[in-house]
């Protein structure tokens, strides 16, 4: 049939890319009844965990849909406890490149107990406050 898809069963974390315009679907893109949620370019940054793939799509209980393998990056999956000890460092909605929003900066989280879920390169993410540079903590 050409409109089924085989649905398996995974356990991976991913975060949505940069620039990426890819949907979010009721269900796998192309499926008959897909409706699309919303869009990935809302959640860039984001680590996501995926508990389905149905062919090049993956089901992403965070996102409550589907989304093509395309619009995700791979990331360390970590659960690390850190504190905020140095300032001066961005929090961004990405790791950090030239011209990425900021959205705050750690000199105003100093002391603050966090969790590290993610990890790509340098940089930690914690999904109350963004990316931060490793040398924050």
């Amino acid at each position: 049939m050409a409109n089924t898809r085989v649905t398996v069963e995974i356990q991976k974390y991913k975060m949505l890319h940069k620039d990426q315009k890819y949907s979010v679907d009721t269900l796998p893109w192309g499926m008959s009844g897909y409706v699309k949620k919303a869009n990935s370019k809302d959640y860039a940054g984001k680590v996501i965990k995926l508990t389905q793939q149905a062919g090049p799509y993956y089901y992403s209980p965070d996102l409550k849909g589907w989304i093509d393998y395309k619009a995700l990056d791979t990331v360390e999956k970590i659960n690390q406890a850190l504190t905020i000890k140095n300032g001066g460092y961005q929090i961004n909605p990405l790791p950090w490149y030239q011209g990425v929003p900021v959205l705050g900066n750690t000199k105003d989280n100093i002391g603050k107990k966090v969790t590290a879920t993610g990890k790509k390169g340098g940089y930690y993410y914690i999904s109350n406050l963004g990316w931060i540079d490793h040398r924050a903590f």
